[in-house]
């Protein structure tokens, strides 16, 4: 019980933060295009959503990647539909900025009721990547784990890497 109450203070912090991140968001230079299901890589101009995986479970696009303003954070957004028999929340793991790991956080939990969507934002600081703007990303790599609501200690899936390219 008191582990599960330090991950839900630890979550509620990590919440808070992040809301005030993107309370300052502006939009900056972002590029997708994507092709097919499961992994996918994403190259070209942000002209629409574009799938990035999809599957029995879960449908995945991308929708935009911005630049915090007055903080070094950027803001991935991810179109999520939820095609489970159960609420689930969502985070991404395994996370890479150019080749060096970030840790994506969420403002709020993304969390889905079944046959619903959400566009979540998932964001990462960048002080320590020796990074100067947005246009210095060339490449975003994370994994999706899905997890169940109600018992967040249950992994109901974790995709393999997916890769967004802005070259």
């Amino acid at each position: 019980m008191k582990n599960k109450l330090k991950t839900l203070v630890a979550l509620l912090l990590v919440a808070v933060m992040a809301l005030s991140f993107v309370a300052c968001t502006t939009e900056g230079d972002t590029t997708d295009d994507s092709s097919g299901n499961n992994t996918s890589e994403t190259q070209g101009e942000n002209k629409e959503e574009k799938l990035l995986y999809s599957d029995d479970n879960i449908k995945v696009s991308y929708v935009k990647f911005t630049e915090t303003q007055g903080v070094t954070t950027f803001n991935l957004f991810l179109k999520i539909e939820n095609n489970m028999d159960r609420k689930v929340t969502v985070s991404l793991t395994d996370g890479y900025a150019n080749d060096t790991s970030v840790w994506f956080f969420t403002g709020i939990a993304v969390e889905i009721l079944p046959s619903k969507n959400a566009v979540g934002g998932f964001g990462f600081g960048y002080a320590n990547l020796g990074i100067d703007s947005i246009d210095d990303i060339k490449k975003l790599e994370f994994k999706i784990t899905l997890r169940d609501s109600e018992n967040f200690s249950d992994v109901l899936l974790e995709t393999d890497s997916i890769t967004v390219s802005f070259e």
